[in-house]
């Protein structure tokens, strides 16, 4: 069923980057909101593809065709945007640099091609209008192999959360180990951020199998411990500290209790209403502000 409180936490993660991009100095860790989706593009695509399963609808066709219907309209626009702007205010090399981060968003790969440039943090970056399209790849990368996975698995009747736990440990140890000398790749690497997104998955797997999901209901100390999470992270890291590394399983930790916690509230301070515009919003706001810069 329909969660407002997942829409209600995705708008709160729009709205931490938002706020992080546009005054860092306001809310030196807003960059965890990354960690936040992340967690949420997990837990609700895994949820969603085991439904299908078990009402026997499930087609990797439609799947695929959902995931280009939602992303590419949107996604095209931005694109064509900076494109014709950057041509009117970008220097040739600029522009080039440009051209070269439209190709790599537009087959998901715009992290990889990051990695080889400047940091997330570095000055340089509020020079690249299309820096933050890097999470997107993360996210159909993982899309990508995923859904495969779990039929490849169901067919051999092998239940699929051992998968996901070997690609949790894998990814977050391979977090906790190049995070202190290889920061910026980290950062932005898929190996190194694909324990988020089954941290997601993980949780959505477990709470069907258990019916978990039945016992906890309106859990809102579990919700206000989660937020006290995503609070502290947001408030108290900040780009000078070694990023994800450890500090990353806290509003990681912090995202899936509100997920748990089922909590149903009669107002979410328009954070619902944020997160059902989270994509266009989060696609949009770093364009304009580079543009700005």
């Amino acid at each position: 069923h329909y969660r407002k409180d997942i829409d209600a936490l995705r708008g709160l993660s729009v709205l931490l980057v938002v706020v992080y991009h546009a005054f860092p100095e306001i809310l030196p860790g807003g960059f965890i909101g990354v960690d936040i989706f992340f967690v949420i593009s997990g837990y609700l695509i895994t949820s969603m593809i085991f439904l299908s399963i078990e009402n026997n609808d499930f087609s990797l066709r439609e799947f695929y065709s959902r995931r280009i219907k939602r992303l590419f309209p949107a996604l095209i626009t931005v694109l064509l945007f900076a494109l014709i702007l950057g041509w009117l205010v970008l220097f040739p090399e600029e522009y080039h640099q440009l051209g070269t981060h439209i190709s790599k968003s537009v087959i998901f790969f715009l992290n990889f091609e990051l990695i080889n440039e400047a940091g997330y943090f570095d000055v340089e970056s509020h020079y690249k209008p299309l820096l933050n399209l890097w999470t997107l790849s993360v996210e159909e990368q993982y899309y990508l192999f995923w859904p495969i996975l779990i039929l490849l698995f169901l067919k051999l009747k092998i239940n699929p959360i051992f998968i996901l736990s070997l690609i949790f440990i894998l990814s977050l140890s391979a977090n906790l180990y190049y995070s202190k000398n290889y920061s910026e790749i980290v950062f932005f690497h898929t190996l190194t951020r694909f324990w988020q997104l089954t941290a997601g998955s993980l949780l959505a797997v477990w709470l069907m199998k258990q019916k978990f999901s039945q016992n906890i209901n309106n859990n809102k100390v579990m919700m206000f411990i989660g937020l006290t999470l995503i609070a502290f992270s947001a408030f108290w890291i900040d780009n000078q500290m070694i990023y994800p590394g450890f500090l990353a399983i806290i509003p990681v930790i912090g995202s899936l209790l509100i997920i748990i916690s089922n909590t149903r509230l009669s107002q979410y301070g328009g954070l619902v209403k944020l997160g059902l515009i989270s994509y266009p919003l989060y696609l949009w706001h770093w364009v304009i502000i580079s543009f700005l810069y």
